[in-house]
């Protein structure tokens, strides 16, 4: 796994609103709430979300991804996702796709017909991530056996069709700028220069085979030496990636105990570093694109700036049991959001499920093992953490043609005079609401506002031009329940279940379901608690009639 300030105009109008009635605030007081006036034009298109965007990584070292564990196909199933990235993570770079179970890595349950298993019976299509070191079996076999390696596995899934289902998208290598990586050489110019050569074998050999497929380089944002090396060469040699690849992980955390020691503004049990995730929600897909597309006009070329696909194939809050908090899932839905509206061409969540960590007490997958009887948080079996949520919500129900709507700005996160090489938050606060609105393909407006604040209420009073909105539409609030993990019920964010309309856990099975009924129209209010998402799904007019 690894790690232009931008303005939209905020447009103020005063309206008499419609009050929102949601049992699930009801005994709130929003006297001293924080108003934001935010207006929506749905005749204006702005960008559309790529399905890809919903995607998933899978671990073959977890075990259970064989395709035989229904409750797990089905949970899969109801995310709605489009792709699965396989085999996971560095592990690309230190197993055989033809045997992965073998030599060092003999213990490892699952193989690449089993992977495929999974992927027919969770409804997705495999991503695949070859191996760029020519690493396995803990020998090194050389560039020219890996990229034979890489031919031999476009032509078994796409030509010989061994059983396998076609894949579209490739990878070539996990995050060859680190020094724990398998292949690495130098995080510098040098470094990349020598990935962007490599890169440039592995795609004209794999495009024989099958010239359909897509093929993603690494080009990442907080390595600027080395992504600059990797596309200078990769220019050179006469090609164009298909997408280029980033990983965003906001901030590195120790754990629990070396954080305290480290830096105590940023321990993990702080509400500091909560509430400076939560700002950098949004900004943090902003300053990747900005930085990503610089690359791109400095060492592609200008024509290719917005042409050539971001993906994100790994993301999530931070690396350590934030994953268990409500606040990643505040950080990932948005973060998703502004893919989306960015016009990013995939990302893949980090992950299904890892495995719970029961030194550290924390898990980076979305469902829970059920491996460890003792651990109360990993049971039971397959059941979801507050992130998981996020997908069969926003897949399902928010629609793909995202509308204009008046957009608060952000605050740089980057430090003055570190910007962009040395990636790093700042301690300043950005805006509190931030809004979404799209266009679904039945023809219904589609809305998601997010309270990021951890200690204020919010009111957003809600204009629509451009959509004669029916009085009345469907809404789902997300909130923190349960306890944090010392058992506390406070700071909220730290919270490691979800309330959705008032029920805690809803079961998978339920997903997305039908909503409460609120007032709508054309101008409206929504009140929401603090550290909550709201989604809300409004019919046109004529269709309620």
């Amino acid at each position: 796994m690894g790690k232009s300030i931008f303005r939209n105009i905020l447009y103020i109008f005063t309206a008499s609103a419609i009050v929102l009635s949601l049992s699930a605030c009801a005994g709130t007081t929003y006297k001293d709430a924080a108003v934001t006036d935010i207006k929506i034009d749905a005749s204006k298109v702005t960008s559309r979300i790529n399905p890809e965007i919903f995607g998933q990584n899978m671990a073959v070292w977890e075990g259970t991804a064989d395709g035989k564990d229904e409750e797990y196909n089905a949970a899969v199933k109801a995310m709605n996702a489009s792709v699965l990235r396989f085999p996971g993570g560095g592990y690309a770079d230190m197993v055989d796709w033809e045997n992965i179970p073998r030599c060092n890595f003999s213990w490892v349950p699952i193989n690449m017909q089993e992977g495929i298993e999974f992927a027919k019976a969770s409804n997705v299509q495999l991503q695949l991530i070859v191996n760029y070191a020519g690493n396995w079996c803990d020998k090194d076999h050389g560039h020219d056996a890996a990229v034979k390696k890489a031919v031999d596995w476009v032509k078994y899934m796409n030509v010989t069709k061994g059983g396998a289902h076609y894949v579209k998208y490739w990878e070539i290598g996990n995050e060859q700028f680190g020094s724990g990586e398998k292949g690495y050489w130098s995080d510098d110019e040098e470094g990349g220069d020598k990935y962007g050569r490599d890169f440039v074998d592995f795609y004209k050999a794999m495009k024989k085979v099958d010239p359909k497929i897509h093929i993603g380089a690494q080009c990442q944002f907080d390595h600027i030496p080395w992504s600059v090396g990797a596309l200078k060469a990769i220019k050179k040699g006469g090609v164009t990636p298909d997408f280029l690849i980033v990983h965003v992980y906001p901030i590195w955390m120790a754990d629990r105990d070396k954080g305290q020691d480290w830096d105590k503004t940023l321990y993990a049990s702080n509400p500091v570093i909560d509430g400076r995730l939560l700002d950098a929600a949004g900004y943090q897909a902003v300053s990747v694109t900005a930085i990503t597309n610089d690359l791109v006009e400095k060492y592609l070329g200008k024509s290719y700036v917005g042409k050539l696909p971001i993906w994100c194939t790994e993301f999530r809050s931070v690396l350590e049991f934030k994953y268990d908090e409500f606040v990643d899932t505040m950080f990932c839905s948005q973060f998703l959001m502004e893919m989306g509206r960015l016009g990013w061409g995939g990302a893949n969540i980090w992950d299904l499920k890892n495995g719970y960590d029961k030194k550290k007490g924390q898990d980076y997958g979305l469902l829970r093992t059920g491996a460890n009887a003792d651990v109360e948080d990993d049971n039971p079996k397959n059941s979801p953490r507050p992130t998981y949520y996020i997908y069969p919500y926003l897949s399902n129900v928010f629609g793909r043609d995202m509308v204009e709507c008046n957009y608060p700005e952000y605050i740089n996160n980057a430090a003055p005079g570190k910007y962009p090489i040395n990636w790093v938050l700042s301690g300043r606060e950005g805006n509190k609401v931030r809004v979404w609105a799209s266009k679904d393909k039945e023809g219904n407006l589609t809305i998601l506002l997010a309270n990021n604040s951890t200690d204020s209420n919010s009111i957003s009073n809600l204009g629509i031009t451009g959509f004669d909105a029916a009085k009345e539409g469907k809404m789902w609030l997300f909130e923190a329940a349960g306890n944090t993990y010392s058992g506390e019920s406070e700071p909220i964010a730290q919270r490691m279940h979800i309330k959705i309309n008032g029920e805690q856990d809803p079961a998978i099975a339920s997903l997305p379901g039908d909503g409460k009924a609120i007032k709508t129209g054309n101008l409206f209010e929504v009140k929401m608690p603090p550290v909550s998402l709201a989604l809300i799904k409004i019919p046109a007019a004529a269709a309620a009639k």
